[in-house]
């Protein structure tokens, strides 16, 4: 089983203060729902991990980590029936009924090791997960841990975004700023999947294997078809959350002014046809 950490640190110190600012759980809901369709929809698939052939094995195991409502787990078991599927979470949003004979979920804290054996899953799969676990953790535990967790050949896909919202109008401008330094604040590296080729490779685990890289535009507005409506609905949800919760104390608006410098950030969007970058990086285990 995997070393607990030295240094304690809550996990998801950002992400339960953001889901709970929420004005619901239905909205949290439909924000990951509709996030993990549009990482899906622009990567054209819900992996590029070189791992078909063995999905069609029913002893092949799958790890999602930071699985949130398993909204990719489900799609995965549902497509690909045969494999074993297992999500974790801090979070316990995982559903409760309906669930494939073949996906187990268990609340688990990430950063007290991964509760598993040695060589245990062909492909571990992470996403959105780098703004909430400060740039320490990522370097010295859990890349490492995931390491130990698959399997000779096994496949390791990361998918999140980088930091920075390109053609930014003036208030957006001043959100990305108050968001940059409660991240900083937090020791979270908000370009952290810029430096995942470098981590992995200094593992020995990856050190002889290929970081494979993808980076796709998430467009900010319908400017961009019915994809870039659908990513500015995830991104209200989002700045509001992330307001709400975070930075509102920062950038001096008051409870009853955030939905109108929300209205801003939105118009601004449209007009100056914003957009982030999203990555995916990903990566087979030594044989």
């Amino acid at each position: 089983m995997g070393k607990y950490f030295s240094k304690e640190f809550k996990l998801y110190n950002h992400h339960e203060i953001y889901s709970r600012s929420y004005e619901s759980k239905d909205d949290y809901n439909e924000e990951q729902h509709c996030s993990h369709i549009t990482m899906r929809d622009i990567f054209k698939g819900n992996f590029s991990s070189d791992i078909r052939d063995i999905l069609s094995y029913s002893n092949t195991k799958i790890l999602d980590i930071g699985c949130g409502f398993g909204f990719w787990l489900m799609e995965m078991a549902s497509e690909f029936p045969k494999p074993n599927y297992f999500g974790i979470d801090v979070l316990p949003v995982f559903p409760t009924s309906t669930i494939p004979h073949n996906v187990k979920f268990s609340q688990h804290d990430l950063l007290k090791g991964l509760p598993y054996e040695d060589n245990t899953f062909d492909f571990v799969h992470i996403q959105c997960l780098t703004f909430d676990i400060p740039e320490l953790y990522w370097e010295t535990n859990i890349y490492n841990e995931i390491a130990r967790i698959l399997k000779p050949g096994g496949w390791l896909e990361i998918c999140d975004m980088e930091f920075g919202i390109f053609n930014c109008g003036p208030v957006t401008r001043r959100f990305d700023l108050a968001y940059l330094n409660n991240l900083r604040s937090r020791k979270i590296n908000p370009h952290l999947i810029l430096r995942s080729h470098s981590i992995l490779k200094s593992i020995p685990s990856f050190s002889s294997s290929q970081v494979h890289h993808k980076r796709s535009k998430y467009p900010l507005g319908s400017y961009e078809n019915n994809l870039g409506k659908l990513c500015a609905k995830i991104m209200r949800y989002r700045i509001h959350a992330i307001i709400k919760g975070l930075v509102a104390k920062e950038m001096n608006i008051k409870r009853y002014e955030i939905d109108s410098t929300i209205d801003k950030i939105m118009n601004e969007f449209e007009t100056n046809k914003s957009y982030y970058y999203i990555h995916r990086v990903y990566v087979q285990k030594n044989f």
